[in-house]
């Protein structure tokens, strides 16, 4: 007989796919009193300062409804946000309001999410047609439909998980008696298509050639497809649960650098942070006994500035006047003013993309039209804007253009219409978590400092908008061909860029012509060790990324890794993903062990589904690719057993592997000669 709570914990894995998994399978865990002078900011000083409260009659009294005995999980909502929001206003700090919201699924995004509390500014309750709603019409049944939160507009939640009485006098619950079971009726359901892959340029024509078209849980039991609330248990993934929430805060609220929550477990609670880098937890708390810390807490959030709780958008965005949040997320920062230096300022229109993860950089790529600026004829322009959380070691993206271009005019001025037009870029420290530096300072390796990047480049158009198989050709072969793209930046200025994805291949025309441009800098790096530049985590997008790479910890990146990531890309843009058998189309969600088994499958076992009808006579191409990879790999793994047989039999170990070409097999040389080859069409 099948265990509910096991079923329960697969749907919320299931439904947020093995990627979510790994960015918290490294959370760490720091004091109590840590995490509120690092990330809070409320000193011990002021901490001690806040028994006088605790000791009033009026807090006791909230407290005391509080800890109530209840029937179930969500009889807790009310009781605690009236306790939390009279201290706020204690303290003078009733601008942020707690509010119910389960059982209202919060706006702005593809997901279907509902955390229990969440804070927002007062200001959020007269919004978006809000007339009349007041905290105290959210702490009973939370917000109605119409008058449902968005992403952009939580400070932050409050997750409340609590193991109580579940049995009701004349019901059985499905916890004690679970159903039979019935495979057909207990299908698990597949994992959610994540966004379109970065790049810059205008959105996706083809979003299926880069997702998986899965359906997500039913609804009637809630976002997650979880039986109702008072049949939950403290069994189920929590920890999966909260991070869904913080994904969708990084993803879709905003302009996130970091998210800090709360994991309410009935009395105790544990506050955690969300980073770029890092997944955070303090240690747990029994706030009914400790009022000096929870108050503490409440005051630290009701203190944050806009920047230290990681939405840092008010800073650099203008709001229009008239300003409404769309159920879309591309509308996010519609009519939005951005304003740079040198007399940059760009009115935002739709997001064309953003990245849908935690730990990574957070690209977030917006239309644009230029409204001033220092170049002339560029009022009313189309350009696109693109922001991301860069590691701190990296040289800027405009840096490494810059030099790509200086080169090409010197040595090879045909090669300037392959590289992106990059107008401005500008690096933002104010911007920065202020807690960054005492992370790395306690976690040294396992951070990795952020800083906050815009860049302003010429729009362009995405690969995958070539629909015409010659044009398609013609397109990938200059980018990356010796005279055009990525060979040559490799050769000339020793640039390789680290990051090829079917994101990040584009094309533009210039007076008719077609020009294949490889965009994307983000994560390139000199080759040559003329400017270092390192990270602490993998570099790349990940279903594209070289199956060696997936290794933990990665190996040194070479340019035959480059070269792997084209033939998957072109496998992309060509292959039917959704064909029997194919597992292509579920890359994008599968964690890295799974994504492994899955690369060697098509590389050394299976081939690559058949071709898109459009597309038919590339299979020549990727078999021909793929064949170097497959007797490389082969090649590679005979030379690992003479070695185990040199050791064990005290014979001469053979010689050294070039591991850089996988024994000689993938060059740029013998990838250019099978790209030379005609598209054969089928018999």
């Amino acid at each position: 007989m099948p265990n509910p709570t096991s079923r329960v914990t697969s749907l919320i894995t299931s439904d947020y796919a093995p990627f979510l998994e790994e960015d918290v399978a490294n959370e760490r865990c720091i004091p109590l009193e840590m995490f509120l002078q690092e990330i809070l900011h409320v000193s011990p000083e002021r901490k001690d300062r806040m028994q006088n409260l605790a000791a009033t009659k009026g807090f006791q009294n909230k407290l005391d409804s509080y800890k109530q005995e209840v029937g179930r999980e969500t009889d807790l909502y009310e009781p605690f946000v009236e306790l939390a929001n009279f201290c706020l206003d204690k303290f003078g700090m009733n601008h942020l309001q707690f509010c119910r919201n389960d059982p209202t699924i919060i706006r702005g995004s593809k997901s279907s999410r509902k955390p229990d509390v969440v804070n927002v500014e007062r200001e959020a309750l007269g919004n978006n047609g809000r007339g009349g709603v007041t905290p105290k019409h959210m702490h009973k049944a939370g917000p109605g439909r119409e008058d449902a939160f968005h992403w952009p507009e939580l400070r932050s939640f409050w997750e409340f998980k609590v193991k109580v009485d579940t049995s009701p006098p004349t019901v059985k619950t499905p916890a004690t008696n679970p159903p039979k079971a019935n495979s057909r009726q207990r299908a698990e359901p597949k994992a959610p298509t994540r966004e379109s892959l970065p790049r810059s340029g205008k959105a996706i024509s083809n979003p299926e050639a880069v997702s998986v078209g899965n359906k997500r849980p039913s609804e009637d039991t809630g976002s997650l497809g979880l039986p109702p609330k008072r049949f939950r248990t403290e069994n189920v993934d929590t920890k999966i649960q909260c991070a869904s929430y913080a994904l969708e805060l990084l993803s879709n609220g905003g302009l996130r650098s970091h998210v800090i929550a709360v994991l309410v477990s009935r009395n105790s609670l544990e506050l955690l942070y969300y980073d770029r880098s890092l997944v955070l937890k303090s240690q747990a708390l029994d706030f009914t006994e400790d009022t000096a810390s929870f108050l503490a807490i409440l005051f630290g959030f009701g203190n944050l500035t806009p920047t230290q709780w990681g939405d840092p958008a008010s800073t650099l965005l203008k709001a229009p006047k008239v300003a409404a949040f769309s159920d879309d997320y591309k509308a996010m920062y519609f009519g939005y003013v951005l304003t740079l230096s040198e007399g940059w300022q760009l009115q935002l229109g739709n997001v064309i993309f953003r990245a849908h993860g935690i730990i990574g950089r957070g690209t977030v790529v917006v239309g644009a039209k230029v409204v001033a600026s220092p170049l002339p004829n560029f009022v009313g322009k189309r350009v696109v804007v693109k922001w991301s959380w860069v590691a701190t070691t990296r040289k800027e993206e405009g840096y490494i253009v810059k030099k790509a271009v200086e080169h090409a005019d010197a040595n090879r001025p045909s090669m300037r219409h392959h590289l992106p037009n990059i107008y401005h870029y500008q690096e933002f420290p104010k911007q920065t978590p202020q807690c960054q530096k005492f992370l790395l300072a306690n976690f040294k390796d396992a951070y990795e400092e952020r800083v906050l990047r815009i860049v302003v480049q010429e729009e362009l158009h995405p690969i995958t908008d070539l629909t015409d198989a010659t044009e398609l050709a013609e397109a990938f072969k200059q980018i990356f061909e010796l005279d055009a793209g990525y060979r040559w930046l490799y050769e000339g200025p020793k640039i390789m860029h680290r990051d090829v994805s079917i994101s990040n291949l584009m094309f533009h025309r210039i007076d008719g012509k077609l020009y294949g441009v490889l965009n994307d800098f983000d994560l390139a790096a000199f080759h040559d060790g003329s400017v270092p530049s390192t990270s602490k985590q993998r570099t790349g997008t990940k279903p594209f990324m070289a199956r060696d790479l997936l290794e933990h910890p990665p190996p040194r990146h070479f340019y035959r890794h480059d070269l792997e990531s084209f033939l998957y890309v072109l496998a992309f843009l060509t292959c039917d993903t959704s064909a029997p058998g194919s597992t292509l189309g579920t890359w994008i969600d599968l964690g890295m062990v799974a994504l492994q088994d899955a690369k060697s499958n098509v590389l050394t076992i299976k081939r690559f589904p058949p071709q898109k009808p459009a597309f038919e006579g590339f299979d020549f191409w990727i078999t021909l690719l793929r064949q170097l990879f497959t007797e490389g790999l082969s090649k590679r793994t005979r030379h690992e057993d003479d070695e185990f047989f040199a050791r064990r039999t005290g014979a001469l170990l053979p010689l050294d592997f070039d591991h850089e070409t996988l024994g000689g097999c993938v060059t740029f040389a013998t990838f250019a000669a099978a790209l030379e080859k005609p598209l054969l069409q089928p018999a």
